[in-house]
């Protein structure tokens, strides 16, 4: 019995021993705040960071027990220096969790007032006016980048929070600015307003060139009302390319949105598709279609053997949704055979189309399918009655259209369409 009570003392003593023994390696910070309250992360990060370096110089290599013991008056330390520095925010809670790894478990209180809102104003000299006019229509979007940073924190935090507020803001502001130099000025309140300073780095556009085309009207009518889109293109010069690259959808958009405010383009009911292609050289291509109807007409020149002869062709249809009504002709220029079509066709997906004809001279029937990929057009055609199949493979041009040519006869060639 007496060997049995010397061993348990033996191993209290080393329990207590080895507890006394342990030492606070590293010391952790949790903050807590009121359920209705938000604080940015990088914010927040700060706080910890300073809270965990008063926590290290107060807490490292003491004692567990003795941390354990006196976690008041270590807590009282702590809480009288950050009293002292951490204006805007009211410590109404901190504790300590004791062991190899201590844990400061901290709740603070935001002091009214808080910011609210945050106003960005861009001041930016020797920016492109095109440039200008862009950033400055998008103020309210920056604006609201601006305001989920600094919303909820408390107006006399600033005053030690500011340079790490204009840090996160200019890094936050500079991801939806690619190609600029960002700096922020800030003039703190519970509606906070932002002065942005900008300046452009890297490529900017230097050049532009447009491209316009249509599947619906002339080439020669389109030039004609091309001038506005070449108008708003030129808007791009100046802006940097990384810019331009990141937000073409909404340069697209804006771009189309004045180019259809053109009176001859409402007057008309034509429609514009409009496809941005950054680079210190930026190409625009345009296209411009009616919601009306089909007018063409084109000169077509068959190269190869066995090739069918030279020709004019037109086009004539009017729309019923997605559905077209139509009449071909073509006149060979060897022969001056004239050949009439009448058609339909549809529109069955946005790059996909089938169409049906018949030849008013002779009654054969033709089916048609044509297919975009890219830049590239596929296309199929069946005489029923003759057995013919042809498939073609093209590229188009704001000016011709070159497809490559070949029939269940073997026979192959390079067919060039220019539109007149």
């Amino acid at each position: 019995m007496k060997r049995l009570s010397w061993l348990i003392l033996f191993l209290l003593c080393f329990s207590v021993a080895r507890a006394h023994a342990q030492k606070v390696q590293s010391v952790q910070v949790e903050l807590l705040f009121p359920p209705d309250s938000f604080l940015y992360p990088q914010l927040q990060e700060r706080i910890e960071l300073s809270f965990k370096s008063v926590g290290e110089k107060v807490l490292l290599g003491k004692d567990v027990a003795v941390v354990s013991l006196l976690s008041k008056t270590f807590s009282g330390t702590i809480k009288e220096v950050f009293d002292l520095v951490l204006r805007g925010f009211e410590i109404d809670k901190l504790e300590i969790v004791p062991g190899t790894e201590t844990v400061l478990q901290i709740g603070l209180v935001p002091q009214k007032p808080l910011i609210r809102q945050a106003n960005l104003k861009i001041d930016a000299l020797g920016l492109a006016p095109g440039l200008l006019k862009i950033l400055q229509e998008n103020e309210p979007l920056f604006s609201q980048v601006a305001t989920k940073v600094l919303a909820g924190v408390p107006v006399a935090a600033l005053d030690w929070a500011e340079g790490v507020m204009l840090g996160i803001l200019e890094q936050v502001v500079a991801t939806q600015l690619p190609g600029f130099s960002v700096h922020l000025d800030l003039k703190v309140g519970e509606v906070t307003q932002i002065i942005l300073y900008l300046a452009p780095t890297g490529p900017a556009v230097r050049s532009v060139y447009v491209n316009v085309s249509s599947s619906t009207i002339p080439t020669t009518l389109v030039r004609l009302l091309s001038g506005e889109a070449e108008e708003q293109a030129q808007l791009l010069l100046g802006i940097p390319v990384a810019f331009l690259s990141q937000y073409r959808e909404q340069l697209e958009e804006s771009i189309v949105k004045e180019v259809n405010q053109h009176p001859s383009l409402r007057k008309w009911g034509l429609k514009t598709e409009l496809s941005l292609k950054p680079g210190e050289v930026t190409g625009v291509d345009l296209a411009v279609d009616s919601s009306y109807g089909r007018l063409l007409a084109g000169f077509t020149v068959n190269v190869g053997r066995s090739a069918p002869p030279p020709a004019l062709g037109t086009h004539v249809g009017f729309f019923l949704g997605r559905q077209e009504f139509f009449l071909e002709n073509t006149l060979a220029l060897t022969s001056l055979d004239l050949i009439t079509l009448l058609g339909t066709s549809w529109q069955v997906a946005s790059k996909t189309q089938v169409a049906g004809t018949v030849d008013l001279g002779t009654g054969n029937l033709e089916y048609r399918f044509a297919h975009r990929i890219d830049d590239l057009q596929v296309g199929l055609r069946s005489d029923v009655k003759q057995g013919m199949w042809e498939v073609s493979i093209g590229k188009e041009t704001s000016d011709l259209l070159i497809e490559f040519v070949g029939n269940v006869k073997q026979n192959y060639w390079l067919r060039l369409t220019a539109q007149i």
